[in-house]
């Protein structure tokens, strides 16, 4: 599985991100508030795991300044299948829509960054 990461201003958790995706009936979900993590079932074989993070588990001094500068409150690692990306891509959206911010790599300074307004750019240089 691969990771992104997702960072909001807004102060969310996994139960207001179960929230929003319980309104659309295609996903099966287990939210986990004890660790704070949700699961996304879409069909058989696609699963997301989405884990809230403490800001202080990025201990790469580049990725906290990045983090400050951008004045991330929340941020979630989403694990996925590379072949599942573009239902990725959808779910993202509507968390950016909604708690806005900016979603990130696995890589030095989370780059490439995206927003909403280009989330459906993201792609994995070895597509």
């Amino acid at each position: 599985m691969d990771d992104i990461f997702y960072f909001s201003a807004q102060e969310i958790n996994a139960l207001d991100l179960y929230s929003v995706l319980e309104q659309d009936n295609k996903y099966e979900l287990l939210l986990s508030e004890e660790s704070n993590s949700l699961q996304v079932t879409l069909g058989k074989n696609i699963i997301f795991q989405i884990v809230c993070m403490n800001i202080k588990e990025f201990g790469e001094p580049e990725d906290i300044e990045i983090i400050k500068s951008t004045d991330v409150v929340s941020s979630f690692c989403i694990s996925h299948h590379r072949y599942d990306l573009s239902d990725m891509k959808k779910i993202l959206s509507v968390f950016l829509e909604l708690f806005g911010g900016w979603v990130g790599n696995d890589s030095d300074a989370f780059a490439p960054r995206y927003s909403l307004d280009d989330i459906y750019c993201f792609k994995y240089d070895y597509e």
